[in-house]
């Protein structure tokens, strides 16, 4: 596709489609409350959105993982952007939360004890970028561990770097994000 090979956009969709779609699922799927808070884009429609954007953007990806951090940061652009717009179709409506626990497969955690740690999917958004600002690696982590419910060792083989050193940077990443999410919450 960075080539401009014809067909090598078919072939890029065949071969990430169904991770994307996973990874959609996962993120949708994790919180029972999106439902109820007026999200009802479904992961087909987020993966398909998120494909369309990494198609157009035509940029070269050094690997997987950095295809994946790519498609990781598209995707939570995609959900705010769709976030926003159905606030302007329904004024007053309440934000959208997300917890800032990693996604664990199929397993819902328990309603009250996570509504304490969700946060706003916009608020997080921009926290993470500007962790990113920060420290690249460390928003990466972040992403993979809380958007793709990737284990500290995934994350470490996916980016290339020593579990210990994922695991300092998840440490500082959670403590940044909460910190700074807390802050943005202040009125």
């Amino acid at each position: 596709m960075q080539d401009g090979q014809p067909g090598a956009d078919d072939a890029l969709a065949d071969a990430v489609y169904d991770e994307l779609r996973a990874m959609a699922r996962g993120h949708l799927g994790r919180n029972a409350r999106l439902a109820g808070a007026g999200v009802t884009i479904q992961p087909t429609m987020l993966a398909n959105d998120t494909l369309m954007k990494l198609i157009r953007q035509r940029q070269r990806y050094d690997n997987s993982g950095h295809f994946f951090a790519i498609a990781s940061r598209l995707m939570m652009r995609v959900l705010i952007d769709y976030h926003r717009a159905r606030n302007a179709q329904k004024r007053g409506r309440a934000a959208v939360h997300v917890p800032l626990e990693p996604y664990h497969g199929d397993v819902v955690p328990d309603e009250r004890a996570a509504a304490a740690d969700d946060v706003d999917v916009e608020a997080f958004g921009t926290a993470l970028d500007r962790l990113a600002e920060l420290d690249a690696r460390k928003a990466d982590v972040a992403r993979y561990r809380i958007l793709w419910g990737l284990t500290v060792p995934q994350v470490s083989e996916t980016l290339g770097v020593a579990v210990s050193t994922i695991e300092r940077d998840w440490s500082f990443a959670k403590a940044w994000l909460t910190k700074e999410l807390a802050a943005s919450a202040r009125p």
